[in-house]
């Protein structure tokens, strides 16, 4: 049972190399003021796809199709170079001078690129992970890199032993940890970590031994393990962000009270922590939907999550404003598309996914100017009523 809950869910420099066969001018609007891009078609659908925007506005992504990929736009379009023939479980991370960093997966070992004016360079952090690592990366305000990934080791007679693993560099160089638990296996997939201001790490993740939704932070103390939810079959696909006051929000996917594949609830699920303690809602029990997750906290504190629709194959995207949660279907328009969705938020309010295209076996980007671009009926109502 256990492994069937393990594969749950399913499972050049800068100024460069290759310009993509894409628009260079976004298309029509799709569903309600989303425009859509394909960034990348190679034959594949793109996997372990990982968003980020620079100072600019400007999309960066990380990706996996035909080998280790990293593609950003600029006003001329799409460009894209390899980072590595084998960067698999890429997560994305752009220091302060604009170029990225990318903690990945190649073969059996966690692996660290970033790119400089002189190229890419790969560094080798850690090795004898296995299949997936379910790596995330974030930097912390000196620009050092932490990341965290799933560590899963074979050993005598097969038996597996798994951890959460965790990796950061400082002025003396790479330090690599188990984060504690308990002595139970499977513990710390679809892991996301998070570094706040005064350089504590904070990470979500899925304990599939006891099937529960945990987190982990440091303080000064050391480190910290809380169980967020433990209803049924509950914390995979975990997104982790922290707010302005440190407190962690988290979206994750529900399974229900069976293990997969007798799934009977495809639920997204978001928690968030104040001063009273863990808080959980159900955004979208509708169909099958919740795997796949990923989310950011606006300037006003509310949660936007994207995610994929597994009932209907669809790219969705729920956030919450003074009414309530909102859902919207952001690309419907192919047999199988949404996996691995990766959002970021604009300064301008502006929303950012980057995506799986399986239909078309392509890389896709999708964009909206605002969530929300009408003022808000609880600050303006006059104004919305056309006074």
């Amino acid at each position: 049972m256990l492994a069937l809950a393990l594969a749950l869910l399913l499972t050049a420099a800068r100024d460069g190399n290759a310009s993509l066969a894409a628009p260079s001018k976004p298309p029509a609007l799709e569903h309600g003021g989303w425009r859509i891009e394909t960034v990348d078609s190679a034959g594949d659908p793109a996997i372990w796809t990982s968003l980020a925007l620079d100072a600019a506005g400007n999309p960066h992504i990380a990706y996996y199709l035909d080998g280790g990929k990293y593609a950003y736009r600029d006003a001329s379009g799409w460009h894209s170079t390899p980072f590595d023939d084998n960067g698999m479980d890429s997560s994305l991370a752009l220091g302060s001078d604009g170029y990225p960093r990318i903690a990945y997966r190649k073969l059996n070992q966690m692996n660290y690129a970033y790119q400089d004016a002189s190229g890419w360079h790969s560094q080798f952090i850690y090795g004898y992970v296995n299949s997936y690592s379910y790596c995330s990366l974030a930097l912390d305000e000196e620009g050092y890199p932490h990341f965290s990934f799933y560590d899963e080791l074979r050993v005598v007679l097969d038996p597996v032993i798994g951890h959460l693993g965790y990796a950061y560099q400082d002025g003396a160089g790479w330090h690599t940890e188990q984060v504690p638990d308990d002595t139970l296996t499977f513990r710390g997939l679809y892991s996301s970590i998070a570094v706040d201001g005064e350089g504590y790490t904070h990470i979500s993740y899925f304990h599939a031994s006891r099937q529960d939704l945990k987190y982990a932070y440091q303080d000064g103390s050391g480190w910290h393990i809380e169980t967020v939810d433990s209803e049924g079959l509950v914390g995979a696909h975990t997104s982790l962000a922290l707010d302005d006051n440190g407190y962690p929000h988290i979206s994750y996917f529900y399974c229900g009270e069976t293990s997969y594949p007798q799934c009977d609830a495809y639920d997204l699920k978001y928690a968030y922590r104040d001063t009273r303690g863990w808080h959980i809602e159900t955004v979208d029990s509708a169909g099958e939907a919740g795997t796949y997750t990923s989310l950011e906290i606006d300037r006003d504190g509310f949660p936007h999550i994207s995610y994929w629709d597994y009932g209907n194959n669809d790219l969705k995207y729920a956030y919450q404003d003074a009414a309530g949660w909102q859902i919207q279907t952001v690309d419907g328009q192919g047999e199988d598309v949404g996996q691995y969705s990766s959002l970021a938020l604009g300064r301008d309010g502006s929303v950012h996914i980057g995506y799986g295209d399986d239909s078309n076996g392509s890389l896709k980007y999708a964009y909206l100017e605002s969530a929300s671009p009408e003022p808000k009926p609880i600050y303006l109502p006059v104004l919305l009523k056309g006074g």
